[in-house]
This record gives structure tokens, C-alpha cells and sequence, in this order.
């Protein structure tokens, strides 16, 4: 009986430690919003691109997608 409760445990375990590393190199790439402008000058507006589409939007800027430069960029705490 103890074993049985020792690999349920261990199996647990497992399932929850897979659940947070993977859950953490999925989530934080994409959390957030996309933010444009139309200038260099102009204000940051939502968009509501996908992750996928503002970074294809941002290709032309070829700068970080995560630094708000350029005229494209995505705001992970979504401002």
C-alpha cells in the first residue's frame, strides 16, 4: 500500500512539474496585446492582432517586438 501512494505521489508530481514548465515557455510569449501606431510620433493604440499577426506586422520594423520602438510592438502587460 505504501508503494502504491509513493508512485501516485512521484506521478503527481511529474504531471504537475511538466504543467508548469511547459505552461511557462507557452504563456509568456504571447500574453498581452498588440500596440500600433500610424508614425513615429503618434500615439500607441490596441490593434487586437494575435501574437502571430503583430509579430508579422512588426517585421517590417526589424526591431524587438517587446520594446515599444518602431510602429509595432506587443505590450505584455497590455497597457
Amino acid at each position: 500500500m505504501k508503494k502504491w501512494c509513493y508512485l501516485l505521489g512521484v506521478a503527481v508530481l511529474a504531471v504537475v512539474l511538466v504543467l508548469i514548465f511547459h505552461g511557462r515557455t507557452q504563456t509568456h510569449a504571447i500574453s498581452g496585446c498588440c500596440m500600433e501606431r500610424s508614425s513615429y510620433n503618434a500615439q500607441w493604440y490596441r490593434s487586437g492582432r494575435s501574437f502571430v499577426d503583430c509579430q508579422e506586422a512588426n517585421r517590417r520594423d526589424r526591431d524587438n517586438i517587446f520594446h515599444p520602438q518602431g510602429l509595432v510592438w506587443w505590450d505584455v502587460n497590455c497597457r
